[in-house]
């Protein structure tokens, strides 16, 4: 795991979160990354940022998956997880991501809403997930990590984690995942809403300055 602060210059961070893409971003997107199409918006030229120091494109990536998440107290937050083709989640067909990273994006008076992360990292199903959670583990196994602004996470998507409840206050962030096979739903559209509806994201090839 990986933890950085300050990760963007503030003009690079207010450019962001002021875009009309991320303002308008859909549930799910895909983008098959700088190495083979350049950044098409304000979201993705920020993800070239924030991966570039750590992402080898000769490593055969196919591309990042990535989305928007705001809660706003009072939240419970999420559950615990791991990064997975949540188009799948709940078939046979379990597919988690190669790496993860969550950057915060905009903090406001935030009390809970910590990053929790499990030592466990198994690549297997998801039953063998809710296994290791039916054996009651407790909060001496856990990392907690704080909702800073401008901070990015970086994760195996494999390890098992989750977002305590948020008590007070807003936080946001943009997550994305690393793939190294593209899931077929990405193959048949890039963008869609949380019922897995294709959409059309008129801010998805937004000019910038960049």
């Amino acid at each position: 795991m990986i933890l950085s602060d300050e990760v963007l210059a503030e003009e690079s961070r207010l450019h962001l979160v002021n875009s009309l893409s991320y303002k308008t971003i859909p549930a799910y997107n895909w983008w098959d990354g700088w190495w083979r199409v350049g950044p098409r918006n304000s979201v993705e030229h920020a993800l070239y940022l924030l991966w570039k120091p750590h992402l080898d494109p000769n490593a055969y990536p196919k591309g990042i998956e990535y989305w928007v998440r705001k809660l706003t107290a009072p939240d419970p937050g999420l559950a615990w997880h791991q990064d997975t083709n949540e188009k799948e989640f709940s078939t046979d067909d379990y597919q988690i991501a190669g790496a993860s990273m969550t950057y915060y994006t905009f903090v406001d008076n935030l009390v809970g809403g910590n990053l929790e992360i499990y030592p466990y990292d198994s690549r297997e199903t998801r039953l063998s997930t809710l296994n290791y959670l039916e054996l009651g583990r407790g909060d001496e196994h856990k990392e907690r990590i704080r909702c800073v602004q401008n901070r990015k996470v970086l994760y195996d998507s494999a390890r098992l984690h989750r977002v305590s409840t948020v008590h007070q206050g807003v936080r946001e962030n943009l997550a994305s995942s690393i793939w190294f096979e593209k899931p077929m739903i990405f193959q048949k559209h890039e963008n869609y809403d949380r019922d897995w509806k294709p959409q059309t994201w008129e801010a998805k090839h937004e000019a910038n300055r960049y």
